[in-house]
């Protein structure tokens, strides 16, 4: 799958997300945060998030503004239908897609902000449209060293989910 094409990207306030998943995964981050400015990755427990691990990414930050996969939630879909898990953002195959994933990340860890966007793009399967969150968190509580990520589909073409995924 190839031609990723932005159409609109919307940057909104964490407060405006409706998304009941979304709502739920930055409460808990909010939770775990307390007065930090982000969460610890040590106060992040699976176990208690297991109706949203379908969605979520965890991804770690490395020296030279590279984003791995740690984890790759099986329901989350991409335009390469792939499972991105030990991949980078720069292993999608389609380039303006990782591209944009890529300034997405980047722009948390670089100021530790948590973030929400509306995007509406097009492939060449046909229009895709969805609502991410993206959450700092930290190892030593000192710099942002890792995200926690999760997206809700609008519209999203059946082509793009991952073989045995369905919707």
């Amino acid at each position: 799958m190839s031609g990723f094409e932005i159409l609109e990207e919307r940057l909104l306030p964490l407060d405006d997300i409706a998304d009941r998943g979304l709502a739920a995964l930055v409460a808990y981050w909010h939770r775990k945060k307390g007065d930090r400015p982000f969460a610890l990755r040590s106060d992040i427990d699976p176990a208690e998030i297991t109706a949203l691990l379908g969605h979520i990414r965890l991804v770690d930050i490395e020296d030279g503004g590279v984003f791995r996969f740690r984890l790759y939630g099986s329901q989350a879909t991409n335009p390469d239908r792939r499972d991105m898990t030990g991949l980078t953002t720069h292993d999608y195959e389609d380039a303006g897609f990782g591209a944009m994933v890529t300034r997405h990340y980047a722009e948390v860890a670089g100021d530790g902000a948590a973030r929400f966007w509306h995007i509406k793009a097009r492939v060449t399967a046909g229009d895709y449209e969805y609502l991410r969150v993206v959450l700092p968190i930290s190892r030593d509580g000192a710099r942002v060293d890792a995200l926690l990520v999760d997206s809700a589909r609008i519209k999203n073409p059946h082509v793009l989910w991952r073989q045995g995924i369905s919707n």
